[in-house]
């Protein structure tokens, strides 16, 4: 837990101060106006890259990496619309993913069968239907 506090104090002041300084006045000048907010994105999953495990190494949640590398982002101009546009597909898919493994997986199928299960599902569908205009 040290480790995590001493991490979120240091990065978070670099990443609220000095990274979106270097990011936005050195880095990103050197390119093409229409490329920044690209350049700006891969330099966003550099940083996630380098962070997760540096705080899995040091028994900082790998957690608190993606959020660092996020909030030395979040003050860069353009990196949320780009952020949304290229990520947002990829991570809907994600999600449905991680929820269908997660609770999806977790319903007993073999329950289904029993009058008491689909007794009280016609019960819940009747008050969904009771609902409507």
């Amino acid at each position: 837990i040290i480790s995590a506090v001493g991490w979120l104090v240091l990065l978070g002041v670099a990443a609220l101060t000095l990274i979106p300084y270097i990011v936005e006045k050195v880095i990103l000048p050197r390119f093409k106006l229409e490329t920044r907010p690209y350049v700006a994105f891969a330099l966003l999953w550099l940083l996630v890259l380098a962070y997760l495990p540096m705080m899995y190494y040091t028994k900082a949640s790998y957690l608190t990496g993606a959020f660092l590398a996020g909030l030395s982002f979040s003050q860069v101009e353009g990196v949320h619309h780009t952020f949304v546009t290229e990520a947002g597909p990829v991570m809907e898919w994600l999600l449905r993913i991680f929820f269908s493994a997660s609770i999806g997986f977790q319903v007993p199928i073999k329950m289904f069968g029993n009058k008491s299960v689909i007794a009280w599902g016609f019960a819940f569908y009747a008050s969904v239907l009771g609902k409507l205009p």
